[in-house]
């Protein structure tokens, strides 16, 4: 026997704090390539290291991004299915339209100046900014957990819960990669530079 349920409500509510998440986790990523594009690092190395690790950055709000619309396409439209076929209406979730600038890289290769406290900061700045991107999509998972309890039911949501766990561990996976390899180039620079 299969028991099936949307409850709009529950589920609207779950999309709007999704719509949330997804808004800091840009604000977040935006933040990020912005501190690798302005720590205070003069020089032709500074030039090659900034741009790195912008390019890190971009990449991973590139690949993030592409996350997230993915999440929400599959959560769309599997409740939307559902929720038609028992006679309702379709259930939109109002995709967040995510966009990372990536600022220009201003270095002045007259100068060569080196702030060993800059870069520590870098360093710290970009390990929590991973870490509360990992959260807020931990927090996305836990959502979407407790809408099963009551807020929607059945093989359609465990199919979703399925794909949204994967997703969700993809990301932050992703997350984790991208930390390494940002904090991996500001220590090289550090240890080469003090």
């Amino acid at each position: 026997m299969v028991e099936k349920r949307t409850d709009r409500i529950q589920i609207q509510y779950f999309a709007t704090r999704g719509v949330e998440i997804f808004d800091i986790v840009e604000q977040n990523l935006q933040t990020l390539v912005e501190k690798a594009a302005n720590v205070n690092y003069q020089g032709p190395n500074a030039l090659a290291f900034k741009t790195a690790c912008v390019n890190h950055a971009v990449a991973f709000a590139e690949h993030t991004t592409k996350t997230m619309g993915q999440m929400n396409d599959v959560i769309q439209a599997n409740t939307t299915f559902i929720a038609t076929a028992l006679g309702g209406n379709p259930i939109s979730l109002e995709p967040p339209n995510v966009t990372i600038s990536p600022p220009a890289i201003n270095i002045d290769e007259s100068i060569e100046q080196a702030d060993d406290l800059a870069l520590h900061q870098l360093r710290d700045d970009i390990e929590n900014i991973f870490a509360t991107v990992t959260s807020l999509f931990d927090e996305n998972m836990a959502n979407f957990n407790k809408l099963g309890v009551d807020g929607w039911w059945g093989p359609e949501y465990d199919n979703t819960q399925g794909a949204l766990t994967r997703l969700t561990s993809a990301a932050v996976n992703g997350c984790n990669q991208s930390r390494l390899a940002m904090s991996n180039d500001i220590q090289n620079q550090i240890d080469i530079l003090f």
